[in-house]
């Protein structure tokens, strides 16, 4: 991350730590190209099957233009120093705000593609074929796009492939995008004073109409305040006569129609279903989860946190997810159980998985907060 820096700020070049076999870390000074990005995720995995680990680094914002996304990179292992290839693989460059993303091979072909989820974006895979990454289409995937935050594999449905669960922001909120209803940003600097504006639309009547309404939006725009003289005429228009058709010209726009976090069914054909997850997941944002069988009946489960306390005053923080437990029953279906809520109570951004002393433990990370560990007993 790193949306407080300057673009291209060396702050934001990642940094490689080495572990010695002692937990003991050295910053590797060489390892790494050079990549002045704010990014959001790193992923590894051996995508040239040379039996040594790659990574994928992903981009997520451009520093004080939102949503702006930066260059992603694909780094190939070459005995513990990363080259990036990027350029073998042109549509892994710009492919948007990525949240995280996994090696996976989706295809039960043997070898590992790639499946990035992020903000703004529908899911997206990309295959691996002969080591080059190509973007895959994916009919299920169409007009979905939406703030996804994570992604999470596991064989759901016992059938021999890898299923997925998709984290977004969730259904408890005042968006409510639709397929039929999307929700557009416009980014730009439409006032012409040196920094990015965002402007965000729905449709109403048919129409596209500004969301936020006359005060907040001139806040970001003063001079709505001189154009439009009242609320009443600020609710009578539409978007392109509120900012005009000029300002609008060349801004960035982007469009969601999906915030529930979903179950991604691979149907083993190259094709998904998708369904949404119960209830339970959509009170909040679900930033980590992870698949395991928690209740010792063979099908894997699914443990969900997340909160975002940091929103705007009019929109309030996303708190409503204290951590969710779905048990699976081993044909891609899950039913919520409040035996083993986590409790969450705080700004959780991660979850992890431990085994301490034979014990499986799971890790909660928080701003703010100390570590949340929960050990999961017989």
């Amino acid at each position: 991350a790193g949306y407080e820096l300057k673009e291209n700020d060396k702050l934001l070049q990642d940094r490689l730590y080495i572990n010695d076999g002692n937990g003991n870390f050295s910053k590797d000074q060489q390892a790494l190209p050079t990549m002045l990005t704010s990014g959001k995720s790193v992923s590894a995995g051996d995508f040239d099957n040379d039996g040594d680990l790659d990574l994928f680094v992903g981009g997520n914002v451009v520093p004080g233009k939102y949503p702006l996304a930066p260059n992603s990179y694909l780094l190939e292992n070459n005995n513990g120093k990363f080259v990036d290839q990027t350029s073998k693989h042109p549509e892994l460059q710009n492919i948007g705000m990525v949240s995280e993303a996994i090696f996976t091979d989706y295809d039960n072909d043997q070898d590992q593609d790639l499946f990035i989820v992020g903000e703004w974006m529908a899911p997206t895979i990309f295959s691996n074929n002969n080591g080059i990454f190509t973007k895959t289409s994916i009919a299920a995937f169409e007009k979905n796009e939406g703030w996804w935050f994570s992604i999470n594999a596991g064989d759901f449905d016992n059938d021999g492939d890898q299923d997925y669960v998709l984290g977004n922001i969730g259904l408890n909120n005042k968006f409510q995008p639709k397929k039929d209803k999307p929700i557009y940003i416009y980014s730009k600097d439409f006032d012409n004073n040196g920094t990015y504006d965002v402007a965000l639309t729905k449709i109403n009547d048919g129409k596209l109409v500004p969301v936020r309404g006359k005060e907040c939006s001139s806040q970001q725009n003063p001079f709505l305040l001189d154009k439009i003289g009242s609320y009443k005429e600020f609710a009578s228009l539409e978007f392109k006569d509120i900012y005009g058709e000029d300002r609008l010209k060349g801004a960035h726009k982007l469009v969601v129609h999906n915030f529930a976090s979903v179950y991604v069914e691979n149907n083993g054909d190259g094709t998904f279903s998708i369904s949404k997850l119960a209830n339970e997941a959509q009170v909040g944002p679900t930033l980590a989860s992870i698949s395991r069988d928690i209740n010792n009946d063979g099908n894997l489960d699914i443990l969900g946190v997340g909160a975002i306390y940091d929103a705007e005053v009019e929109t309030i923080r996303y708190d409503g997810n204290q951590g969710y437990v779905l048990l699976g029953d081993g044909n891609g279906n899950f039913q919520y159980s409040n035996v083993y809520d986590p409790r969450v109570i705080g700004d959780a951004k991660d979850l992890a998985m431990l085994n301490i002393d034979g014990e499986v433990n799971f890790v909660v990370v928080s701003n703010n907060a100390p570590l949340s560990v929960f050990t999961l007993t017989p």
